[in-house]
């Protein structure tokens, strides 16, 4: 990754730290929307559940999979005061000639358990057709066996 991805990239990445940090009963769902990810991105993630082992449930959609998903996270989605509901939005940003995704836009909606608890429950469904990263070893695996292609 480079300039402003890596930034949005990194950026990223310190907002789930330091909800992290702040809530250490917090616990984080992710499904990341296709296999087509920057392997830098899929390093970054593999820090984060280094750091978190326990408190991260990283998600990965096939790229074959039937689904028409923005990227999503659900954080703390029973309470009230702390839930928070993310919604990426991606756009297509063209490498020569290799698509990838980027983040585009991104909501985030503080306090509405409907939406944040709707989101999980999606997540909890489509995860059955993902591949579940649980420990670094898997990322590792995951990143050797798509690179290439991300």
């Amino acid at each position: 990754m480079e300039g402003k991805d890596k930034q949005i990239a990194l950026e990223y990445i310190s907002y789930f730290r330091e909800a992290l940090d702040k809530n250490k009963d917090l616990k984080v769902v992710r499904i990341q929307y296709g296999e087509n990810a920057h392997e830098d991105w899929y390093k970054e993630l593999k820090k984060l559940k280094v750091d978190y082992p326990d408190r991260l449930n990283f998600y990965v959609l096939s790229e074959d999979s039937n689904h028409d998903m923005v990227h999503v996270a659900a954080i703390d989605p029973d309470d009230e005061k702390k839930c928070i509901a993310e919604i990426m939005i991606p756009s297509k940003k063209f490498d020569g000639d290799f698509e990838k995704e980027i983040a585009g836009s991104a909501i985030f909606v503080d306090g509405n358990v409907d939406i944040a608890s709707s989101i999980r429950d999606r997540i909890l469904r489509i995860s059955k057709k993902c591949t579940k990263l649980e420990s670094p070893n898997e990322f590792d695996e995951f990143i050797s066996r798509n690179r290439g292609t991300i």
